[in-house]
């Protein structure tokens, strides 16, 4: 069992006291389960079946591997199996390597994360600092043995900064669960932005935990693109901790196959005056399954907050499905919150229309669909994220990418 190679590898491991402490947390509570409120319709058996090696082995990357992940974009902050590899040098960005770099924790798999990662770093923007362009943030993933790999990342946005990031997991190798840990804070009166791209092959096996602390005047936007991949956990949660806060969440998931997908939002509206927007999109073909679990909470001070979520979804097979929860607890009474979802299939009227006009069955249908999914394309800023979903959607919908 995995529980028993942790503990196998601590053995020998230099751990703080912190560590010590959360990987006692663990070991009392362990792997979350589908006996949990929050798991209930992920189950990790299968996931934890392999023998998982915990030490990193090292490999050659070069820069045609690096082109083939990569977006283009000019910056490029890259990690080989957790550890930095190689940074831009941009005038108020620092990356700094932390041995004991204390996040917020919320789950077990937090608790495990924080005792057992290698090589934990602070990325800190400086006050003011204002990015035109995104910085991409590329974690390449190789090992002699199938891996389990811890990685552990906080952004620091000073106040009044404007930062944009892309992030992407690249598993060249063996079979690979990754427990990822991103602790987002963002100061007053400032911008953040990161987009995650999920297209992963067969061998991966992704939970990716993102909090995200907001300070006043502040707006944070999470845009999650989940494409490929046998088994994707999104844990997102936002924490609105002072006045006029606005966080966005934006998703589009097409998967085939059998692949899973789950994304799991929180949103913590403690303070008044403050907006949320959240719009999640699936299609599922084949025997896939996904799961959308979206919760809001408005605590008794915070009157005044516009809070809105939705997921919608297509299923374009028999065999797929989808388990939505879309959840509101509300303990104040001068507010604006809405919530809803949808599951079904392409509206027959609107085929029928565009195969008298000409069309193919399936350019139809993936016209359609993306006409679906086109509220998410229409939040993003950056001209390359916009580019490769759209590249990703006509892959994943097989039309050209010239008709969207």
């Amino acid at each position: 069992m995995l529980i028993e190679e942790i503990k196998k590898y601590v053995v020998d491991a230099d751990l703080t006291s912190t560590q010590k402490k959360s990987l006692d947390y663990f070991l009392e509570n362990g792997f979350p389960t589908t006996k949990d409120e929050d798991w209930k319709y992920t189950s990790l058996k299968k996931v934890l079946k392999r023998k998982y090696c915990l030490k990193s082995s090292d490999f050659e990357l070069n820069d045609e591997m690096i082109q083939q992940y990569s977006l283009g974009v000019k910056d490029k902050i890259i990690f080989k199996n957790g550890k930095i590899y190689s940074e831009p040098k941009i005038l108020g960005v620092s990356i700094k390597k932390m041995k004991d770099l204390v996040m917020p924790k919320n789950s077990a798999l937090c608790y495990l994360n924080e005792a057992i990662c290698e090589n934990s770093y602070e990325i800190v923007f400086d006050k003011n600092l204002n990015l035109d362009n995104p910085i991409e943030i590329l974690h390449f993933i190789n090992n002699y043995n199938d891996y389990f790999l811890q990685l552990r990342t906080k952004i620091t946005c000073g106040s009044g900064s404007n930062v944009k990031l892309v992030e992407r997991f690249c598993n060249i190798g063996n079979n690979t669960l990754i427990n990822s840990c991103m602790h987002a804070d963002v100061k007053r009166n400032s911008f953040f932005e990161i987009s995650k791209l999920q297209s992963y092959n067969d061998n991966t096996h992704t939970i990716d935990n993102t909090l995200v602390d907001q300070d006043r005047d502040s707006t944070a936007n999470v845009h999650t693109f989940s494409f490929d991949g046998s088994f994707i956990r999104n844990n997102l949660n936002f924490y609105q901790n002072n006045e006029n806060c606005t966080s966005n969440m934006n998703g589009i998931t097409i998967i085939d196959k059998s692949n899973f997908v789950d994304h799991h939002t929180f949103v913590d509206h403690k303070f008044q005056n403050c907006l949320s927007n959240e719009s999640y999109k699936g299609v599922y073909f084949d025997s896939t399954k996904g799961v959308f679990n979206g919760k809001i909470m408005v605590r008794p001070d915070a009157q005044k907050i516009n809070a809105f979520q939705s997921n919608n979804n297509l299923l374009f097979s028999d065999n797929a499905s989808i388990k939505t929860k879309p959840q509101l607890e509300i303990y104040a009474d001068d507010v604006k919150c809405s919530h809803g979802c949808t599951i079904g299939q392409i509206d027959k009227k609107s085929l029928f229309y565009m195969r008298s006009r000409g069309f193919s069955e399936k350019t139809a249908k993936g016209l359609l669909t993306f006409a679906f999914l086109i509220e998410v394309i229409e939040k993003l800023n950056a001209k390359e994220i916009v580019d490769y979903a759209k590249t990703e959607i006509a892959k994943k919908l097989s039309i050209e990418k010239d008709l969207l």
